[in-house]
């Protein structure tokens, strides 16, 4: 939580009542069709992990009526 222009002596730790999120039942993974060559790196000193792709053809996404790419 950013606290630029807040004092952390009046938040409230909210902390205990997040629940503890499930155990993961599968490995990180890129869908069908999609690798590490489709990310678009923001920062050279830590790079992404390099993850598996699910085999198959690749996982159609429709696409975003707003988009650019959409409306071209």
């Amino acid at each position: 939580m950013g606290q630029l222009g807040t004092n952390p002596d009046d938040l409230i730790d909210c902390s205990e009542v997040l629940p503890v999120p499930p155990q993961l039942t599968t490995n990180p993974h890129f869908p069908a069709g999609k690798t590490n060559a489709d990310v678009e790196q923001a920062c050279a000193e830590t790079p992404f992990p390099t993850l598996p792709s699910l085999p198959g053809p690749a996982t159609p996404v429709a696409p975003v009526p707003s988009s650019p790419v959409f409306n071209a």
